[in-house]
């Protein structure tokens, strides 16, 4: 529901600062709802009156349920449901939405050489992470040596031959296979109401999806907007000043299982189908659109830092890493990498 506030932290993966100055001198109207299996914010720097408070909190969530109604994977009634249960051999429609999101996913998947790819939901179903309902129970219990033959058979049918796309219609490299928009559909939602607000008259504003963030204009104290970042130990690291930004960060330190004694979390290497060992545990990415950040924030966390690093260069990315160190102590420390436009973003301490 609306509400006019004056400071209200969010501990997402990336947390709304409280802005700068007294109550008396800031004004503005936050907006929370349900999405995504998450919690959705929209921060508007002024005071809204009830009704048209209401009106918006209404417009944006219904915006919010119609994505959803296009892309869960959790729903077997939405369109991307629908797709992935289909089992035929030819090309089936998808809407301009979904395409779209394909589209922006299978670039990020070029540049990785398939490291990142939204086409492995099959795979995710053997580990039992980030897919459909149920889709990995069965394999719950199952050792890892004796579900690689069964992913690796799946990672060979994704692989089968090129995915096809005409006008808006989509053929799978087979029927099997299944797609899992979970690590691009926030940020894609994130620009879309960013979009709807400034349809609305709405030049200035935050919103936020699941720790994936746009900021256009100014908060409520007319400054840069305050976001934090917070750290795999739960602290908060500097806080980045934004005004026209869009950033997301992806983790592999918070939903995860250990199974043979390998750390297994959404976090897949889609070249070897194979859960990713190195010390990469966070990134933070700011990039054109809320949709790339949140992309690339899970496609670098996938490849390391070193190639991460790389990419960052090739793609104009700015990014924060965060590896963690392990020198036989038991406090976990971190090590942290900042490309240089993303240390000029930072907040003075």
């Amino acid at each position: 529901m609306p509400t006019s506030a004056t400071a209200l932290l969010l501990f997402t993966a990336l947390s709304i600062l409280p802005a700068a100055g007294t109550a008396s001198e800031r004004v503005e109207t936050r907006y929370r709802g349900p999405t995504m299996g998450t919690v959705w914010t929209v921060v508007l720097p002024v005071e809204e009156k009830l009704e048209e408070a209401n009106r918006m909190q209404t417009l944006i969530q219904a915006d919010l349920d119609a994505i959803n109604r296009l892309m869960s994977t959790w729903d077997d009634t939405s369109e991307l449901s629908v797709f992935n249960a289909d089992r035929s051999d030819g090309f089936v429609g998808l809407s301009s939405e979904i395409g779209a999101v394909l589209t922006a996913a299978q670039e990020v998947s070029a540049a990785t050489d398939g490291a990142y790819d939204v086409w492995l939901g099959e795979v995710f179903a053997h580990y039992g992470v980030g897919v459909e309902a149920g889709g990995g129970a069965e394999a719950d219990q199952a050792a890892l040596s004796s579900r690689y033959p069964l992913i690796d058979d799946a990672l060979q049918r994704a692989r089968r031959r090129p995915i096809e796309r005409r006008g808006d219609t989509w053929r799978k490299p087979h029927p099997e296979v299944r797609i899992d928009l979970s690590s691009i559909a926030k940020g894609y939602a994130v620009d879309r109401i960013g979009a709807l607000l400034e349809a609305e008259g709405y030049p200035h504003h935050l919103v936020e999806i699941g720790g994936e963030v746009r900021t256009r204009g100014l908060a409520g104290n007319a400054q840069p907007w305050a976001v934090g970042i917070e750290l795999p130990d739960e602290s908060v690291s500097e806080g980045l000043l934004l005004t026209d930004g869009n950033l997301a960060t992806s983790g592999s330190y918070r939903d995860w299982q250990e199974i043979d004694g390998i750390r297994v979390s959404h976090i897949i290497d889609g070249r070897d189908a194979r859960p990713v060992t190195h010390d990469l545990v966070s990134v933070t990415v700011i990039a054109d659109t809320t949709m790339a950040a949140d992309a690339w924030a899970t496609a670098l966390l996938i490849v390391g830092v070193d190639e991460a690093q790389t990419l960052v260069q090739q793609q104009q990315l700015e990014v924060q890493l965060v590896s963690v160190i392990d020198d036989g102590n038991s406090d976990a420390r971190f090590s942290i990498w900042r490309s240089p436009g993303f240390t000029a973003q930072l907040a003075p301490r």
